[in-house]
């Protein structure tokens, strides 16, 4: 049976689930006003799916780009489609970021893809340590592979050479939203670390 964990799985999510990554549930783009301030010069979004948080940090005026293993039709102009747990090598990025994919990845892969985070000057990366919002398309498996205690994912940073900054959780639910179940989990389980290298 195919692990939640591969090029396949994703591209099907993607391409049958028009709401997965997209539009309110892009958290890079959610996420944006609590961290655009640490963002610094030439911008890769790492995980980037469908290209939604490329396109609103140009909107802010930074050059960006993204790189994900999933080709979609609707990725911006300059999307590498590459595994971005291997060595990826672009010069002279100021800030990467990391949205919402660690725990996507093996526990294995997970240095690597921190090693190409390592290489900026700045690094923002979340991490959504719960049971996944979504499931895989038979809705069986859990999509998020790697759940760690928090100290543990700081460690694995620390180790990369990363240094953490700061840290923040995502805003409480509205009153509005305190009965959405998901919003829930994700405030609760959900950690963006704003790191620089060392």
């Amino acid at each position: 049976m195919e692990t939640p964990y591969s090029r396949q799985v994703y591209q099907q999510i993607y391409d049958q689930d028009r709401s997965y990554g997209r539009g309110l549930r892009c958290p890079g783009v959610r996420e944006i006003p609590l961290y655009k301030h640490w963002l610094n010069g030439f911008v890769v979004d790492y995980g980037c799916g469908s290209g939604e948080t490329v396109r609103a940090i140009r909107s802010l005026g930074f050059m960006a780009i993204g790189c994900d293993w999933v080709a979609l039709d609707e990725q911006p102009a300059g999307t590498i489609v590459t595994d971005i747990t291997r060595e990826i090598m672009i010069q002279g990025v100021g800030t990467a970021i990391c949205i919402d994919v660690l725990e996507h990845i093996p526990l294995d892969a997970v240095p690597g893809l921190l090693a190409n985070l390592s290489r900026a000057q700045r690094q923002v990366i979340s991490i959504h340590n719960g049971e996944s919002l979504s499931r895989s398309l038979d809705g069986l498996r859990d999509l998020h592979v790697t759940k760690l205690p928090w100290p543990e994912w700081e460690e694995m940073l620390v180790a990369c050479q990363m240094k953490i900054v700061d840290t923040f959780s995502p805003r409480r639910p509205s009153r509005l939203r305190r009965r959405n179940r998901a919003a829930q989990l994700y405030a609760q389980h959900h950690k963006t670390y704003l790191c620089e290298s060392r």
